[in-house]
């Protein structure tokens, strides 16, 4: 008998991209990043949020804390999650 059932919810069940791509484009517009590219936002999809983070800031050279970047992307992610959400066809 199984104790525990994992199930991977981003890119599995739901179409996530859309919402992360915007969180993404939200926080750099809120810390005045450059423009980054679509495909530069789905190269973080898959690692450790707080990670892309910081690799994004180095490769920029923002000066900003990469765990209040990663609260204004989460409260952008959360105010909007439901909107930009779609099950996959």
């Amino acid at each position: 008998m199984y104790k525990l059932m994992a199930i991977d919810f981003d890119g599995t069940l739901l179409f996530t991209d859309d919402i992360v791509s915007d969180s993404f484009r939200y926080m750099f517009s809120y810390y005045n990043f450059p423009p980054v590219s679509d495909e530069r936002i789905r190269q973080t999809f898959g690692g450790l949020m707080i990670d892309e983070i910081t690799t994004l800031k180095n490769e920029y050279n923002i000066k900003a804390n990469p765990e209040e970047m990663l609260a204004v992307y989460r409260s952008y992610h959360g105010d909007h999650f439901e909107e930009k959400i779609r099950l996959f066809d």
